[in-house]
């Protein structure tokens, strides 16, 4: 299962950035030249030196300078291309995992095991450098391998001894690396949980969007003494980790010491009693340091690159996790007529019913108003129409046909919904209606909501910048002002089915009075859907659906609903109206 994941790995990053693999095997290739090359070049100078012949030892040193010149030059142009696609390469992936996150089932995002993996892959990605950790390392341990059969070869026929002096030394290394990169893994596990709870206390704290309330009220000293205990945490285990490092570097070094003066005692040993050549006792000691700096790299780019594969393995889990979203074949061009029958829904890994044999049925253009107490189920209504989940039992008929036979892609581009907890963006009012229209058409939506007048006193009108953490002349708007933004975005969206949910939060009843009317004005021949806790609403509404603990308890219009003073619509209603009566 490792070495499929690994080789999933290599896939994603080839496909990543082919580039980089390309040059990294061109840099592979010429440091490998290099190292093996610079063992002969003073071995080859001191042969020159010993025959006496400066003239030839001149030619030799020059041409040897002006190799090692041109190696050290191409070095660095392969080393600049492959860091410059490295950066790529990290870039893309990061990307990858994004879009992933971006297009993956909705049902996930709320999934506990699916945030974890999510989070393990930005802890490793963006915390641990693992894409670094892979790719650098392996751009090492090739080079080094090649430079090694190279290396070998010149001393194994020098004498087999030393051969075995440096594998002893190698197996040593080995050990050494073993256990640490298993005390590493062990580190990285505890780290993960508490890493994740000392984001969320750092990014709460440093919220702009808090700092009122913790100048208000004592919560912020709790937070602030549970933030200093888990940072206390994480200094503890990284102090821990560093100390395993050093020691694992000075345990490296300490074997590294004694296997090289064994290899000079016993060269210089077969030197003397062989009466070799200084020019041959240079090439092996040469070859010999190389080899054991090479070895060096392997173990300790090995040890690295082992963690990049651990840290990079929930990144294959990551973009490999089965999409449940449903996508059919029909084609859509406009929500007619949409039908629950027999709707019951719990949310995954939970046995909650929130829609309990929900029933109803709503025909083209109709205004619908959904209602009910907390937690009723009327957002999950919501959820199931934009297909972020899908009906536990029972279906959902649009225009006659089941809603998972039709296009997902064509089937979305047919609703347009205002969540409570919308999003706006730092870029433009315009592009944040929507970047594709017209100014004229942008202004006229924002006109409907409420909004020219505000728009009128920009400098830059329409084409302002909304809030100023990118851009200086950006403007702050209230929170009223950007629910009208979202709203118009809505409305820019030519779809046939339009959702409200909760929009209005934080405008005053008569500006939400003049949101309706204006939204009924622009969604005519439109079907809508309403959900607010305000009963304003309803009014202009054809029909009420109230729910009640998952069940549909009302299917009526306002002036009905009223008639019966025992339902729960009446109560709402009334209880609301009398805090609006002057």
């Amino acid at each position: 299962m490792k070495i499929k994941k690994f080789l999933k790995i290599f896939k994603y990053l080839f496909k990543a950035d082919k580039m980089f693999f390309f040059y990294m095997v061109l840099s592979c290739i010429i440091q490998s030249i290099s190292v093996v090359f610079g063992s002969y070049s003073i071995s080859i100078i001191m042969k020159n030196i010993e025959l006496y012949t400066i003239k030839e030892t001149l030619i030799w040193t020059s041409i040897i300078l002006a190799i090692e010149s041109l190696l050290f030059l191409f070095i660095r142009i392969t080393n600049r291309f492959t860091e410059v696609h490295m950066e790529r390469l990290y870039d893309a992936v990061d990307r990858m995992v994004a879009k992933k996150v971006m297009t993956v089932s909705f049902n996930y995002l709320e999934d506990k095991d699916f945030i974890e993996l999510k989070d393990q892959v930005r802890m490793g990605i963006q915390n641990m450098g693992a894409v670094f950790s892979f790719s650098n390392r392996l751009l090492k341990i090739i080079s080094n391998v090649i430079s090694l059969i190279c290396l070998g070869a010149i001393i194994f026929q020098f004498d087999w001894i030393i051969m075995l002096i440096i594998f002893a030394s190698i197996i040593m290394t080995l050990i050494i690396t073993f256990v640490t990169v298993k005390l590493q893994m062990r580190f990285f596990n505890r780290l993960i949980p508490l890493n994740y709870k000392f984001q969320y206390y750092a990014d709460t704290i440093y919220s702009e969007n808090n700092q009122k309330d913790f100048r208000l009220y004592p919560v912020y000293n709790s937070l602030f003494e549970s933030f200093k205990i888990f940072g206390e945490g994480l200094e503890r285990e990284l102090a821990y980790i560093y100390g395993v490092t050093y020691y694992t570097s000075l345990f490296q070094q300490i074997v590294k010491i004694i296997s090289m003066s064994a290899i000079y005692i016993l060269v210089g040993i077969r030197t003397i009693t062989k009466n070799i050549a200084i020019s041959r006792f240079t090439l092996i000691a040469s070859a010999a340091i190389n080899f054991s700096e090479c070895v060096s790299e392997i173990i300790n780019s090995a040890g690295d690159f082992g963690r990049g594969v651990q840290y990079l393995m929930p990144l294959v889990d990551l973009l490999e996790h089965e999409d449940s979203i449903f996508t059919g074949n029909e084609e859509i061009t406009n929500i007619d007529t949409i039908e629950f029958k027999n709707v019951s829904f719990s949310y995954p890994k939970t046995t909650k019913v929130i829609l309990d044999n929900v029933s109803f049925k709503i025909n083209n253009g109709e205004k619908i108003s959904i209602v009910g107490l907390n937690g009723a189920g009327k957002t999950t209504i919501v959820k199931l129409l934009c297909r972020l989940y899908e009906p536990t039992i029972g279906e959902i008929l649009i225009n006659g046909k089941n809603i998972k036979e039709y296009d997902y892609n064509l089937y979305i581009k047919e609703v347009s919904t205002v969540f409570q907890d919308y999003m706006l963006f730092n870029y433009s009012i315009k592009d944040n209606v929507m970047d594709s229209i017209d100014d004229l058409k942008a202004e006229k939506i924002l006109e409907a909501v409420g909004l020219d007048e505000k728009i009128k006193s920009l400098p830059m009108g329409i084409n302002t910048p909304l809030g100023k953490s990118y851009q200086e002349n950006g403007v702050e708007l209230s929170g009223g002002q950007m629910q009208k933004i979202a709203i118009a975005r809505a409305l820019a969206k030519n779809s046939s089915l339009l959702i409200l949910d909760e929009p209005t939060s934080a405008l005053d009843p008569k500006s939400e009075a003049e949101i309706y009317e204006n939204f009924n004005k622009l969604s005519e021949n439109k079907t809508s859907l309403y959900i607010s806790h305000r009963m304003s609403s309803s009014i202009f509404c054809d029909k009420i659906l109230v729910l009640d603990n998952g069940k549909i308890t009302d299917f009526d219009s306002h002036k009905n609903l009223m008639k019966k003073k025992d339902s729960l619509y009446y109560k709402l209603f009334t209880t609301q109206a009398k805090n609006y009566q002057v």
